[in-house]
């Protein structure tokens, strides 16, 4: 179909149904469904005509690919002077999908159900298969509605004892004083320790306490793309209204932008903005900010500017609390014998307790609903454990230490006593007898062949530093060697 001519002698009155067949005619049928069809509002105003579209991202790409043609069409009716305005229309939000689908079903006559004639005929079913059928046959239940959306996480939920109390209380003072008290807020843990816990409930607390603040909680990753996006896009414009134009900024997994030195340089001028206007900044990592070693120091002594808490492995009271509550929550009737167990033999992280819970509560419906003694749950998760074992050689410990401190593996197994080489040579030592057990001499003969007399003062050298507390110097910044070790540890297990 060739597009009408937009030339025009005398403009004739506007008719949003005319205006809107011209238009298709002139973008194609597929453009206009896609960006039009009852996706946006015209309004007009003397030589003005208004198009309300849902949100600015809309906006920017409708102003990129459609004002020359809008404009065009709109002088058609309105003059040779006419012009172009896009404005958001909250009204031209996207449908929910729970609404649209209850439109739809209102749209829909419901049928009445066919009947069904069924014949009467011998069962040819092994009894054992009916059985079986019969104990694995649904319960009637109360019927669940999908669920769309986020679920998350509440404070009330969070158990809290000493090895995150201290980032739990810093939470609480975060929700109720937003940009006044802890700010930044900076949470750091191992994996499965309740950061992003905490920070899903800062977000739900927050909204609940201060519903007029404008909150955002997102993933460093989703950041990163967002921004990629707006750098292809050339929508900078709208990615930083959105950014740097909320109260409350929440954002996961801050390690994520290691070696991403644009992307750090975007996100630094955010939290700048934003602590300029008193907004809250909470975030999450799974190092302390100076252990960030690939990130610029302008943004890692921001994040140390604020409130830096650490989230230790929960202890064994904590842990029992833990699966406790856990255990009501999902109705388990496993006894307490049975959680203790579990929680002195699973240590590391929460997911780990969750995950034997689960299993436990699997096997205990499995078996027609009996109580699973202490001795049956050990047997149980010894197969599980057995399955998940991780071998650490020390050629890997080598290879992420050298990395760690920008050496190569071969000076670490050289001769060279220069503190550059002697201290990542200690702690690889330290770290193979940990994690490998290899014998003392077998180590000793890795690292450059070594006897076992310098294995064993490496290692005792080490294990000093971490009880007493000690820092270690370099690159021109001050590491606690639990942190250092630890760090290096989470990489080997994780590798």
């Amino acid at each position: 179909m060739q597009p009408q001519s937009t030339a025009m002698v005398q403009p004739q009155a506007f008719c949003e149904s005319t205006f809107l067949e011209l238009l298709q005619s002139e973008i194609g049928i597929k453009n206009y469904e896609s960006w039009f069809k009852n996706k946006v509002s015209l309004k007009t105003a003397d030589e003005e005509l208004s198009v309300g579209v849902g949100s600015p991202f809309v906006l920017n790409w409708m102003q990129k690919q459609f004002r020359s043609v809008l404009t065009r069409l709109a002088q058609q009716f309105l003059g040779p002077s006419a012009r172009i305005l896009f404005v958001v229309d909250a009204a031209q939000l996207p449908q929910p999908r729970e609404a649209a689908r209850a439109e739809k079903s209102k749209a829909k006559p419901v049928l009445p159900a066919m009947p069904v004639a069924v014949a009467k005929t011998e069962s040819t079913i092994a009894p054992e298969v009916e059985q079986v059928a019969a104990a694995t046959k649904p319960v009637p239940r109360q019927s669940y509605a999908r669920r769309s959306g986020r679920k998350y996480a509440s404070l009330n939920d969070f158990i809290s004892g000493e090895s995150n109390q201290f980032a739990y209380m810093a939470s609480l003072q975060a929700c109720q004083f937003p940009g006044e008290r802890c700010n930044p807020l900076y949470l750091h843990a191992n994996v499965g320790l309740g950061k992003t816990h905490l920070l899903e409930g800062i977000y739900k607390s927050i909204r609940q306490l201060h519903p007029n603040l404008n909150v955002m909680l997102i993933s460093a990753e989703s950041f990163a793309n967002y921004f990629t996006l707006a750098l292809r896009d050339k929508t900078l414009p709208s990615f930083r209204h959105k950014f740097r134009n909320v109260d409350v900024l929440l954002v996961d997994d801050v390690n994520f932008l290691e070696k991403k030195g644009v992307i750090q340089e975007e996100f630094l001028h955010t939290i700048k903005q934003l602590e300029s206007k008193g907004c809250q900044i909470v975030l999450t990592s799974d190092r302390h900010p100076r252990l960030l070693t690939k990130t610029s120091t302008e943004l890692s002594t921001r994040f140390l500017s604020g409130m830096v808490c650490k989230i230790e492995a929960p202890d064994k009271t904590t842990r029992e609390n833990i699966l406790q509550h856990k255990a009501q929550a999902m109705q388990s009737t496993l006894s307490n014998s049975v959680l203790k167990f579990v929680a002195s033999r699973f240590q590391q992280n929460v997911r780990e307790l969750e995950g034997a819970l689960n299993c436990l509560e699997t096997h205990r419906l499995f078996e027609t609903n009996q109580t699973l003694s202490v001795n049956s749950a050990r047997k149980i998760l010894s197969d599980l454990e057995r399955d998940c074992v991780r071998i650490v050689r020390m050629a890997d410990i080598d290879c992420i230490v050298a990395e760690f401190f920008g050496i190569t593996p071969e000076e670490i197994k050289s001769s060279s006593r220069s503190r550059k080489v002697s201290l990542p040579r200690m702690i690889a030592i330290y770290l193979s007898r940990k994690l490998t057990e290899a014998a003392y001499k077998e180590i000793g003969q890795h690292f450059g062949g070594r006897n076992h007399s310098t294995v064993m003062s490496a290692e005792k050298k080490i294990i000093k530093s971490l009880e007493e507390g000690a820092v270690f110097k370099l690159a021109r910044r001050e590491w606690p060697a639990k942190e250092l070790v630890e760090t290096l540890e989470r990489q080997l297990l994780a590798c």
